[in-house]
């Protein structure tokens, strides 16, 4: 399941390495500093998918647990959603390995991936158009704002080979790049960001907004309701024009995540900020 759920995002990051480069790789590529990194066990058991996911599979047969290394970073278990409790001396944490279910996956704190619902999923041409993103967001240390980045190549049809080809020839030109911002002040209102960005030139399939999962809001947040409906106000690139959705939000308190939930899929490509309700910090 996991596979499908984040294919596209696997093919994206192919596409803007443009034969450039490497996609799955040793943990010591992203983290050149952590020296414990480029010696066994770690070299050899665990490895980055791209810039934004780890993975640590079980390499035995029926291993249900293992431990497994966290550099220096903010982890985000994506079978559970939930932030790694990692040891602050040996930087290890356990990690649950449960039978018939794909490797242990981490996002890492100040990324975002594009994600789909990977049911009914048997082939690349099953995979629709609409995306959810998992938004990992990470503290700016010079301030009090959140921030979390991400891309994906806008392709209808993956197994377009012409179109991927296009695509490899002008990858900028295939992309959409999505920002998250949101700020944490006591006693001020926090207000989410999430702003796409498309070249001028750009040639972009249909692309379409389900829902946000945001982890990582460290910050105190007024008491709300754990389900509440509201409006999204989308900013289209033409001065003045704006458009409204409807949309479930779902907040708790549990891991710092908020969940965000389009009533009908919205189409943000030409749009270019998508702004939530204000909350207040405590």
């Amino acid at each position: 399941a996991m596979r499908y759920a984040i294919l596209k995002h696997i093919y994206s990051v192919l596409l803007r390495l443009g034969h450039r480069g490497t996609f799955l790789k040793p943990l010591f590529f992203e983290f050149p500093a952590e020296e414990r990194l480029y010696y066994r066990p770690i070299v050899d058991e665990q490895f980055m998918l791209g810039s934004s996911l780890l993975v640590i599979p079980a390499l035995s047969l029926g291993v249900r647990e293992l431990v497994g290394y966290f550099p220096k970073a903010t982890w985000y278990d994506m079978r559970k959603w939930t932030r790694v409790v990692i040891n602050k001396n040996s930087s290890e944490a356990t990690v649950e390995v449960p039978f018939n279910e794909s490797a242990p996956t981490f996002l890492r704190g100040g990324h975002t991936i594009f994600m789909q619902n990977p049911e009914k999923i048997r082939s690349t041409d099953d995979l629709s158009d609409i995306f959810t993103l998992a938004i990992a967001l990470e503290k700016n240390p010079n301030d009090s704002s959140f921030t979390s980045s991400g891309f994906v190549a806008a392709i209808a049809n993956y197994s377009d080979g012409h179109r991927i080809l296009e695509c490899e020839k002008e990858p900028r030109r295939c992309f959409v790049d999505a920002r998250t911002e949101i700020t944490c002040e006591r006693g001020k209102r926090s207000q989410l960001t999430l702003a796409f960005t498309v070249p001028e030139d750009a040639k972009v399939d249909s692309f379409r907004l389900s829902g946000l999962r945001l982890l990582g809001f460290d910050c105190s947040l007024q008491s709300l309701p754990s389900n509440m409906m509201m409006n999204i106000t989308t900013a289209l690139s033409t001065p003045n024009r704006t458009t409204t959705s409807v949309a479930s939000l779902s907040w708790t308190g549990k891991d710092d995540q908020i969940l965000v939930t389009m009533l009908n899929p919205i189409i943000p490509v030409s749009y270019t900020h998508l702004t939530l309700p204000t909350i207040y910090s405590v």
